[in-house]
């Protein structure tokens, strides 16, 4: 999210104003239709309620979060979190008590593909029939090429994996992996810990 919330930022000028928000929300969250709408006021009362006077700016037209400082940043994805959890029906919490609340229950942490990482990836992704379908861990593991895998030890693959599907790279369900398409990347991941 980290990433998404950075090419956001560097598309808007690092300020978002009041009628760019249900844009960016659906830049962030990929919603669409009533599921964007409710997102996006829950995303709002979280800025105007929780952030208030601390990073927004009163402008003609609507407010303005300047987004230069981490402190804005990590609000506006606390609110986009809290839009997000209040579609997933996560939104049982007013407005007032989320941005305490959610950085105790979600770390929003970034995760960081090293540049091995990466070139496993990379290579896993010009096999064939890895991108998109479902594999096991071991079969990804056997399509990388020999030379490669005499480089990676299979525990260390399957750590690369967690990382993968926390970086929002592949998909993990029962103990089936889907490795997603580099242009498709999930921008929210949640893990309940």
């Amino acid at each position: 999210m980290i990433d998404a919330i950075q090419e956001a930022l560097e598309s808007i000028g690092y300020e978002l104003r009041e009628q760019q928000l249900q844009s960016t929300v659906a830049r962030l969250t990929n919603l669409d239709g009533e599921a964007l709408r409710t997102a996006t006021r829950t995303t709002e009362a979280v800025i105007v309620v929780g952030l208030g006077d601390q990073v927004l700016h009163a402008r003609p037209g609507g407010w303005v979060l300047r987004l230069g400082d981490a402190t804005a940043r990590a609000g506006l994805a606390t609110a986009v979190t809290a839009g997000v959890m209040t579609v997933a029906g996560f939104d049982q919490l007013p407005a007032l008590v989320l941005p305490a609340v959610l950085p105790l229950l979600i770390d929003l942490d970034h995760v960081e593909l090293s540049p091995g990482d990466r070139h496993v990836l990379a290579t896993l992704r010009l096999q064939p029939d890895v991108v998109d379908t479902r594999n096991s861990p071991q079969e990804l593991y056997d399509a990388l090429p020999v030379d490669l895998r005499e480089q990676v030890s299979t525990l260390d693959f399957l750590d690369l994996i967690e990382r993968l599907r926390d970086a929002g790279q592949a998909d993990t369900l029962d103990g089936v992996v889907v490795v997603r398409d580099e242009a498709d990347p999930a921008w929210l991941r949640f893990r309940l810990t």
